[in-house]
């Protein structure tokens, strides 16, 4: 499968498609955000990458790395795999290891961080695979005032 998979830079073009993937169910249960922060704010392609997931030309997701202001030679991570029937397949897993490759010289960072609700086992497993390591916990309150348990992890190169 890793042949199949191929990371493109997201254009406006892949915006409409990458908007109806955010309303997948579980997409809305496990992510907080579906874009780069800093590519909402319009902050200058130089501080993140922010890439479609395709499989065999479908655009089947999307993966970013960001600039931690607060950290020079960190990044945050946020990957969203839209249909279903993709998940479970270590798609995620050859994407990360694509995203953290192809970004490494553009951003010149040494650690990669993310958050993860803690009953997304199937992420924390993908990214356990990969070598990110917990390394904290925390309480957090959705939208409706539902609180769940995250983890942070991080990855150091």
């Amino acid at each position: 499968m890793n042949n199949e998979i191929v990371l493109k830079t997201f254009t406006e073009d892949d915006k409409h498609q990458h908007e109806q993937m955010s309303n997948y169910k579980h997409i809305k249960k496990n992510l907080s955000h579906f874009y780069p922060k800093k590519y909402k704010n319009n902050v200058s392609r130089n501080s993140y990458t922010f890439y479609t997931i395709n499989l065999n030309d479908e655009m089947i997701g999307s993966i970013w790395i960001e600039l931690d202001e607060n950290e020079p030679d960190s990044t945050y991570l946020g990957v969203m795999i839209g249909p279903e029937k993709y998940l479970g397949k270590g798609i995620g897993t050859i994407a990360i290891k694509k995203a953290i490759e192809k970004s490494q010289n553009k951003l010149n960072f040494n650690k990669v961080k993310l958050n993860v609700r803690k009953s997304n086992e199937r992420a924390i497993s993908c990214y356990t695979k990969i070598g990110f390591k917990i390394i904290s916990e925390w309480n957090r309150i959705d939208e409706s005032g539902k609180e769940y348990k995250c983890l942070a992890m991080e990855y150091k190169l």
